[in-house]
């Protein structure tokens, strides 16, 4: 391994060289020049408060950019950079994420904390596996069905009404819609190899579109304004299920999921025991919360739980131990 710190202009500059790999570290040093060069091939900006890039043209083998908390309004100037694989603006003033259509060998692209209102120019690029762009003023779902590799599509903190078609994506593994407006869950037919769906503070009022999702390991929907728990027929392989803050009176449609382990219904309606009997069924079940409902004001709320879900390890934010069981 060969290490070089140098200064520049009262500028920190830490480059390391691995083999074929290149880095180059210059976060949170606004002051000074940026030197880039040839051989690099993974750079970090973080934090300088940059509102203009220095010139990156002679970045010809970079695999890996982070130019994350800047001032940057457009990542245009990137778009020569074809050899990148793995790209972060997390946390800048971009508007639109036009401009890198010719990276078709990203694999990583996050936009996340910008100000863009579409999710533009991502069908050309094939290799991407994730896709994050969360808190930005998107409105409409994106559907880029050309992006068969993609395991993770995260969207969370927008202003999303409706759910589109996934078409295409038979690879999509975690859907990230938490904190959008979305009323209904839709849409999802042919994601078979979902595992993990997150709607949480939105504005759903009913369980359903779950149909056919039978690789589903996680389904998080609290804070919403659901009633019922239902739909979860097809959802065999679920071993987490939050449905805390919302409006349900009774626990139901569960007792199939042999596999569930985590149970998150806090802060719901729950006035008795007998609302969560059909949890009984449920011999791998490690952790429920039941807290901020009328039942935890029952007399012997936990020993009560207990004795009906003899296999919790936690309970609310209580670890079970032996001490607590007897």
């Amino acid at each position: 391994k060969l290490c070089v710190l140098a200064m520049a202009d009262k500028m920190q500059v830490d480059e390391e060289e691995y083999g074929d790999e290149c880095y180059l570290d210059v976060s949170f040093q606004p002051e000074g020049s940026i030197a880039l060069n040839e051989h690099l091939t993974d750079v970090d900006l973080t934090g300088n408060r940059l509102k203009q890039l220095p010139d990156v043209s002679m970045l010809r083998n970079i695999k890996r950019l982070v130019v994350r908390q800047n001032l940057l309004e457009t990542a245009a100037p990137l778009g020569t950079l074809t050899t990148l694989t793995h790209l972060d603006m997390y946390d800048n003033q971009l508007t639109t994420s036009s401009g890198l259509g010719a990276l078709t060998n990203l694999t990583t692209l996050d936009l996340s904390f910008n100000q863009i209102r579409a999710v533009e120019e991502v069908e050309s690029l094939t290799q991407l596996k994730e896709i994050f762009f969360v808190s930005n003023k998107v409105s409409i779902m994106p559907c880029p069905s050309t992006l068969t590799c993609l395991t993770t599509l995260e969207l969370g903190g927008n202003r999303i009404r409706d759910m589109v078609q996934l078409t295409g994506l038979h690879s999509l593994e975690n859907l990230w819609l938490g904190r959008n407006k979305i009323s209904d869950i839709t849409n999802l037919a042919g994601l078979t190899t979902l595992k993990i769906l997150a709607l949480p503070s939105n504005r759903l009022t009913k369980l359903s579109g779950l149909e056919g999702l039978g690789a589903l390991e996680e389904l998080y929907v609290s804070h919403n304004g659901i009633k019922r728990i239902e739909g979860l027929e097809d959802l065999h392989l679920l071993n987490t299920f939050d449905v805390g803050s919302n409006r349900i009176s009774v626990v139901e449609g569960v007792g199939h999921l042999s596999l569930l382990k985590e149970f998150w219904c806090g802060q719901n309606s729950l006035s008795s025991f007998d609302t969560i009997e059909t949890l009984k069924p449920c011999r791998n079940l490690k952790t429920v919360y039941f807290e901020q409902n009328p039942i935890q004001q029952e007399a012997h709320y936990a020993a009560t739980i207990l004795s009906m879900l003899p296999t919790l390890t936690q309970l609310d934010a209580t670890p079970i131990t032996p001490a607590v069981k007897n």
